[in-house]
């Protein structure tokens, strides 16, 4: 409907799926051979197996996520920036770390792995669009720790925080409201699709 109404521009689309819980907990979060996978192999087969088509190129490759997947988004622009040229990031778990499964208290004063992973090689020449529910508790401090860590690391990074909690109700809407702002940003800096 966002396409046919003129929204956002028509792109190509491909959906990561998990098959249960513990598929999502194995696959999603910090999980390189995904991320690589995604990069290195889906990436250019679909180049390969539809040649007719003028792909997008780097700078207009999005890589989105939510919750785990939304931790994958920002893994990958320290993992494949080559690759992605915008991160979009919805409520990540910015209490996820490889080592340990989910804590039973996160609180603002811990420290989260995520941002230290992207804080330690700040991702350059990437577009990291960050959106948090407003009621996600302390998961929203750490994202704006996090947006202000790498505005004042000099990369571009942009927060919305959204009414609501860690869950489909605003993603489903926030998701095309990035596409529809990412497509304005593109079409008033003369990108072509």
């Amino acid at each position: 409907m966002a396409i046919t109404t003129g929204r956002i521009t028509p792109m190509a689309i491909m959906g990561i799926d998990n098959i249960n819980e513990s598929d999502r907990m194995n696959i999603l979060g910090g999980n390189k051979e995904l991320i690589f996978d995604i990069a290195e192999n889906l990436i250019p087969q679909l180049y390969r197996d539809y040649p007719d088509i003028v792909w997008a190129g780097r700078s207009n490759t999005v890589l989105a996520g939510q919750s785990l997947g939304g931790v994958t988004a920002l893994m990958a622009a320290i993992y494949a920036s080559t690759t992605f040229g915008t991160i979009i990031s919805h409520s990540p778990s910015m209490w996820w770390n490889p080592d340990q499964g989910s804590p039973i208290l996160f609180t603002e004063n811990n420290t989260s792995w995520v941002n230290e992973q992207i804080l330690s090689a700040p991702p350059k020449d990437v577009n990291i669009r960050l959106g948090v529910g407003s009621l996600e508790g302390t998961t929203v401090s750490h994202v704006q720790r996090l947006h202000h860590s790498l505005i004042a690391a000099g990369l571009e990074s942009n927060l919305t925080v959204y009414t609501g909690g860690h869950d489909y109700a605003w993603w489903r809407g926030a998701i095309i409201d990035e596409l529809a702002n990412y497509n304005c940003r593109k079409v008033s800096n003369n990108n072509s699709v």
